[in-house]
C-alpha cells in the first residue's frame, strides 16, 4: 500500500527532477501489470475455464506478480516450473555438507 502511494504521488510530485520519466514509466509499468492481474483473476472465477486453462492463468499471474516484484526491486519468490512456491533449501545446489556455507 505505501509503496503503491509513494510511487503514485512520486510520478506526479517530481516533475523537476531528473527521475521523473523513469518514474512515470514505472508507474505505468506497474497499473499495466496490476490491471492484467485483476483480468486473468476476473476471468478465473467466472467457472468458464478448464483445468488446463486454469493451470495456465495461474502461472501467468504469478509470473506477472514476480515480474511486478522485480520492478519494484522486492524479493523475489523461488519457484518450480509450474508457478508453485519452492522451499529453497531443498531446491539448493549445495552439497549436503555445507549447510549454511554459501
Amino acid at each position: 500500500h505505501d509503496l503503491w502511494k509513494d510511487l503514485f504521488t512520486a510520478s506526479y510530485n517530481d516533475t523537476v527532477s531528473y527521475n521523473y520519466k523513469a518514474n512515470i514509466d514505472l508507474f505505468q509499468a506497474i497499473k499495466s501489470i496490476m490491471s492484467d492481474i485483476i483480468r486473468c483473476l476476473s476471468s478465473s472465477y467466472l467457472g468458464v475455464l478448464g483445468q488446463n486453462q486454469l493451470e495456465e492463468k495461474k502461472v501467468t499471474i504469478t509470473q506477472s506478480i514476480d515480474n511486478g516484484n522485480m520492478l519494484l526491486n522486492l524479493d523475489l519468490v523461488p519457484r518450480d516450473e509450474h508457478g508453485n512456491k519452492v522451499n529453497p533449501v531443498t531446491c539448493s545446489d549445495r552439497a549436503p555438507d555445507q549447510k549454511g556455507v554459501l
